[in-house]
């Protein structure tokens, strides 16, 4: 690594270099490195531009509203039971606001976070709103007694409606500071569930923390009519939170990661990285792309105080990639019994990713408020691949609606970047067939067709393959096996290669044992050619053949072998006789044939094959 956050290399790397366990090389490598990153970010070109800036530009007003629409935008709507959300104003007129996270304002930053221009905490927000009764129900969000619930739900007997403020901060999650479980620390269930059991009005609960949460105490408690998670939504927290429990906002946040149940630290290590499910491990995998477990809350999961209806408007359905010669297909493993297609995939490394592929969308506000839809499309790879991901995000677009309005939102996607899956030797594949693009919660959902076509799709198309019904599918027996047909088999048979071989010994999937023929075939050979007496020419026909049964072949001196030379000669002929018409064999030239050094070499060593065409008829044994 070039650079180290901590003091490891401050304190080891002087005496490294001293007994030679580091070269000075590889610490002016990694200099290098560093310092070109500095210069390409400007680090050395004098004062920045906003170095004269002071607190009085960073904290203006417009500033302090970018900061509390970005907290807005990321609070999530998770419960809304018979629209408990929003709260009308003019009904509530004491409200209790309670539990660890209530007065929250350092809590609400999280960690790398800069020096705040001002806090607005929950308790500072919903103040404006009527009277508050303010209790902490927990001493900090360890809630390590029950001391204080008491007091809190005091407060909730009387209100109009309750507000708990619950969650995590960085005394329990941070970096090296690791979770030991998924629950909330202490005794913060407790005390939620006891302020729910007395509240008078309404119960909302609202969670800040960077990870998921089980809550499912929470989602099953008829006593909890709401739900919001904030995440740590910043200086102006308070503020967004009070703007959606009323009504001034209509959230629109969707979860950025899987709320997994309790459980599931207890299914693998937690030093395990494994995200692909082990069944025989009954461990569910990891990440929305893999887990195929119960959740809390689903990845992308978020409600709003109005409906929106999807309508598919335009879609690419097919995209056609070419390869080049430099391009080659490559395998990638399928699950028993699915199809596989003839190219499988491709490495996405050897393509100029160049493709693309889109859609519109028409999103309409069918409900009776204002709001804003996260539009999350998916894309998942074709059936029958082992151990890819489940779906994968590739894209997402904010879209504000006003209610009983519509909008049409397009989407562009390049083909490598959207429909890739990763093997398990960690390679970026692009794969054939039939990808699913889904919307939301499969809202609509639609295939697209990927073909790579490799030279074997070059010919499919030159033979018709893919120009739907054949011309001669209405053609039968009568037509196919005329004496035209035959006669043209007779031909191919003519001109073919047959060695003596059947698909009894060779056939796809059934190689041959040895390189010889089978059986006596050898012997029978030889003492046909030991035994023949007759013209200079015997070509030698090798062909299946029958005990006691008459054979008629025709073929070409030495078959299939183009314009090879077919060697002539004597033959003796004593137990085989064979009877033939004589062929018209007129030679042009006679060829040279390479003999072993002892041989007798003929005047006429071999003809070309090509220049004569004998017939043989009744080769009888």
């Amino acid at each position: 690594m070039d650079l180290d956050c901590g003091v490891y290399y401050t304190n080891f790397t002087q005496n490294s270099v001293r007994q030679g366990k580091v070269k000075e090389v590889e610490i002016d490598r990694s200099l290098k490195n560093l310092y070109v990153v500095l210069m390409r970010l400007g680090f050395f070109d004098g004062n920045p531009t906003f170095k004269s800036l002071g607190k009085k530009d960073v904290c203006s007003k417009q500033h302090i509203e970018l900061a509390t629409e970005a907290a807005r935008e990321g609070i999530v709507l998770l419960k809304n039971v018979n629209e408990t959300l929003p709260l009308k104003s003019k009904k509530i007129k004491k409200l209790a606001v309670v539990g660890p996270h209530a007065n929250a304002t350092a809590a609400m930053i999280g960690n790398y976070a800069g020096i705040p221009c001002q806090f607005t905490s929950p308790l500072d927000a919903f103040s404006s709103y009527g009277e508050v009764k303010y209790g902490m129900g927990c001493d900090g969000v360890a809630c390590a007694n029950d001391s204080l619930i008491f007091p809190a739900m005091k407060a909730a007997k009387h209100a109009d409606a309750t507000i708990i403020f619950a969650g995590l901060d960085l005394s329990v999650e941070a970096e090296s500071l690791d979770r030991v479980d998924l629950l909330l620390p202490g005794y913060q269930t407790l005390f939620i569930n006891q302020v729910a059991q007395v509240s008078k009005g309404p119960v909302i609960l609202v969670i800040m923390s960077a990870g998921g949460v089980d809550i499912s105490f929470a989602k099953q408690n008829d006593n909890i009519n709401a739900i919001l998670w904030a995440g740590y939504p910043g200086e102006e927290g308070g503020h967004a939170i009070a703007d959606v429990v009323f009504g001034h906002y209509n959230p629109g946040g969707r979860l950025p990661l899987t709320w997994y149940e309790a459980g599931y630290v207890d299914m693998l290590p937690m030093t395990s990285m494994k995200l692909r499910p082990i069944d025989s491990l009954g461990y569910p995998g990891r990440t929305y792309k893999f887990y195929n477990g119960s959740t809390v809350y689903p990845f992308g999961y978020g409600l709003s105080y109005t409906q929106f209806n999807y309508t598919l408007r335009s879609a690419e359905r097919s995209l056609d990639i070419k390869l080049r010669k430099s391009q080659h297909c490559r395998d990638i493993e399928y699950k028993d019994n699915e199809y596989k297609p003839p190219c499988p995939s491709v490495l996405i490394d050897d393509l100029e990713c160049n493709h693309e592929f889109g859609f519109g969308i028409e999103v309409k506000n069918v409900g009776k408020r204002d709001g804003s839809e996260v539009i999350i499309v998916y894309s998942k790879p074709p059936i029958g691949i082992a151990a890819s991901h489940t779906k994968q995000v590739i894209g997402f677009k904010r879209v504000f609606v006003k209610a009983g309005k519509s909008k049409t939102v397009n989407f562009v996607f390049n083909a490598c970047k959207s429909l890739g899956v990763v093997n398990y030797n960690a390679y970026n594949l692009l794969t054939s067939g039939r990808h699913t693009i889904m919307l939301g919660d499969d809202v609509v959902s639609f295939p697209i067709q990927l073909n790579i076509k490799d030279k074997l799709y070059v010919l499919l198309m030159r033979v018709g393959y893919f120009d739907g019904n054949p011309t001669f599918k209405s053609l039968g027996k009568k037509d196919i096996c005329n004496k035209e047909h035959i006669e043209l088999a007779t031909e191919a048979a003519r001109e073919g290669n047959f060695g003596g071989l059947d698909l009894s010994v060779e056939a796809e999937g059934l190689d041959t044992v040895d390189l010889l023929l089978p059986g006596f075939q050898t012997q029978l050979i030889n003492q046909v050619a030991r035994v023949y007496k007759g013209p200079s020419c015997l070509p030698v026909v090798l062909t299946s053949i029958s005990p006691n049964k008459m054979i008629k072949s025709e073929t070409s001196c030495g078959q299939g072998t183009g314009g090879g030379r077919f060697p002539c000669g004597n033959y003796n002929l004593r137990t085989v006789s064979v009877s033939f018409e004589r062929g018209s064999l007129r030679p042009k030239t006679c060829h040279e044939i390479q003999y072993d050094d002892e041989a007798h070499r003929l005047a006429c060593p071999a003809v070309l094959v090509d220049d004569f065409r004998p017939s043989f008829q009744n080769l009888q044994k």
